[in-house]
């Protein structure tokens, strides 16, 4: 007899950890006999393959642990879980097969583990929240728009193995990448052009290279003369240690910035590993990063570490007019948690005060922000409505003095686009003045549907 584990109800053989979550363990049952409601589920360690489809659509499954000795995730074993925040790949894995994971909208962190070699058609499609993803080195082939349309993507780490790439479509946000000459196929040329097709839609990088095969020339010879930028962008492969030692042997100069005008503490805000050790050293080093713009005119402040890096700038450059419009921008467009904003606004208020912040610009980033989280969709106007208030209400309930001067600026907002409340469709106009003006960030998908892209 299968087992058969319902959320809403204790049933024979279920899983109850010590928080009382049932967790339903998943044995290789067919699909039909696993609940759609299910929200936290465990793979046995006999299980060698998770099978296809076999979650596909449960829409409440909020995490997944799976077990070392699993082998493959099969076709579509995932697709759809709007609900799933992180998944952990285990060392034992070789294959994700293709739409394994596709449309998981709300995946935030992903860790693929040393081990895994084919990343398989479509495997991670339409994941717009995920802003960063580390290839393993065992990885040797990427499949067709692996991770295409996702639109927060910003960095990918990429070893020199991978002999076959075909994956980063329409990847709107994607800056941080470099691609080894040793890769034998990438996205094959547009018939009857000629053109390489393999960064098609990547906004932010096309706005800079202007086509594909600039773009992959491009991120091809990127660290070329610039041994610093080459080891910071591998680090996290490597022990700290090990980067540190290696970065101390060579003692260059470094305030060099790369071809998308990155130096290496850009690099390092964009990893998927934030070590403080490391950006003390190049902190301490090579200061002047802290004040350098790369081409997109962003600073390098990632939001694991930004009061770091804020003191640091004030304590190296205290006489330098920090860009604070900019870096809420930044850090709004990426869809940075609230309470990362507030520590930047807590930063400012403590150290910054005379240093001035565009408050009506900040309102409009911030309901950027909002927009990001909601999705913009005619569909999801429960999100927009409960997104709004909670943003608000977390304003409100902070002792911050500047944020009476945001919440006032977001009031007027809402007063404008909605005097009542703010509804899907205040949140569509929203999106057409705030966001179709900006080239690129707009993409309609069907006559009845608009949708927010970054």
């Amino acid at each position: 007899m299968s087992k058969r584990l319902k959320i809403s109800a204790d049933a024979e053989g279920a899983d109850r950890d010590g928080d009382g979550i049932v967790w339903f363990l998943y044995t290789g049952q067919a699909r039909s006999e696993i609940p759609r409601d299910v929200t936290h589920v465990r793979i046995d360690p006999t299980v060698k393959k998770i099978g296809n489809c076999a979650f596909m659509g449960c829409e409440k499954l909020v995490e997944v642990k799976l077990c070392e000795g699993l082998e493959e995730i099969g076709q579509a074993a995932f697709r759809g879980c709007n609900s799933l925040h992180r998944i952990k790949i285990p060392s034992t894995v070789k294959k994700i097969d293709q739409l394994a994971l596709y449309g998981c909208i709300q995946l935030k962190r992903v860790e693929l583990c040393e081990g895994l070699e084919k990343i398989g058609r479509s495997a991670f499609t339409n994941c717009s929240s995920l802003p960063t993803i580390k290839i393993p080195s065992t990885v040797k082939v990427i499949d067709g728009d692996a991770f295409s349309d996702c639109d927060q993507l910003m960095g990918v780490e990429l070893c020199n193995g991978v002999k076959k790439i075909l994956a980063f479509d329409e990847c709107f946000s994607l800056r941080n990448l470099v691609i080894s000459p040793e890769v034998e196929e990438r996205r094959r040329p547009h018939p009857g052009t000629g053109a390489l097709q393999c960064f098609a839609g990547c906004h932010d990088l096309m706005k800079l290279f202007g086509s594909p095969q600039h773009i992959n020339d491009s991120l091809n010879s990127r660290f070329v003369g610039l041994p610093i930028h080459k080891i910071c962008y591998y680090q996290s492969y490597h022990p700290t240690e090990m980067t540190i030692d290696q970065l101390k042997r060579l003692m260059v100069v470094s305030n060099y910035q790369d071809c998308v005008g990155m130096t290496p503490l850009h690099i390092l805000a964009c990893s998927t590993t934030h070590n403080i050790d490391l950006y003390r050293f190049i902190d301490a080093n090579y200061p002047k990063s802290l004040i350098t713009e790369d081409k997109w005119g962003c600073l390098p402040i990632p939001q694991e570490i930004v009061q770091f890096l804020i003191t640091s700038q004030m304590t190296a450059f205290p006489s330098i007019i920090l860009n604070w419009d900019g870096m809420l921008e930044t850090l709004c467009r990426a869809g940075t948690p609230l309470e990362t904003v507030q520590r930047l606004l807590v930063i400012h208020q403590t150290s910054f005060s005379h240093q001035r912040i565009n408050w009506q610009k900040a309102a409009r980033e911030m309901a950027i922000c909002y927009l990001i989280k909601s999705g913009c969709d005619s569909h999801t106007t429960g999100n927009v409505v409960s997104n709004w208030v909670e943003m608000m209400e977390f304003f409100n309930s902070s002792q911050v003095h500047h944020n009476h001067e945001l919440i006032h600026s977001l009031q007027e907002l809402q007063q404008r686009f909605s005097p009542d409340q703010t509804t899907g469709a205040s949140a569509q106009i929203m999106c057409e003045e705030f966001v179709k003006p900006l080239k690129g960030w707009w993409m309609p998908v069907c006559p009845s549907k608009s949708w927010l892209v970054f």
